[in-house]
């Protein structure tokens, strides 16, 4: 499978084959998303050429671990995650932020990395303003 996205796309992606017929499906990864915390992380390209150079080598795959959870929210359903996970503070941001219709237009001015910063400044400005919560 050859997924083309940003960390949210992988973690899709990710979820569907773990939780199919075929969990063993190897997965190869062109980033493409705002933030490629993922890729960063395992020092991809970013490049297609480079990514369709390795396919067509046959290059030996490298397994990477995947973190699995049971939400007892979700009828125990199963999730993998392969970046991180999070419950708090960085889950808010992170959510907020892909939930925004401002990132779309950010992205299409590769200033996508800017509702991240947003969204920190509006957590703790909220928190300010609102010391109950």
């Amino acid at each position: 499978m050859i997924v083309i996205g940003g960390d949210g796309s992988l973690n899709e992606i990710l979820n569907g084959i773990k939780t199919s017929n075929h969990p063993e499906t190897p997965i190869t990864y062109l980033p493409a998303g705002s933030g490629n915390d993922f890729a960063r992380a395992a020092h991809l390209s970013k490049k297609p050429e480079e990514l369709v150079n390795r396919l067509l080598q046959n290059l030996d795959y490298h397994p990477v671990d995947c973190g699995k959870f049971i939400s007892s929210l979700k009828n125990n359903r199963p999730y993998y995650f392969v970046n991180n996970f999070g419950i708090g503070f960085d889950a808010f941001v992170i959510y907020s932020s892909n939930h925004q219709k401002m990132k779309e237009k950010l992205n299409k001015l590769h200033l996508g990395n800017l509702i991240y910063a947003s969204n920190i400044i509006m957590y703790f400005a909220d928190r300010t303003l609102s010391p109950s919560k």
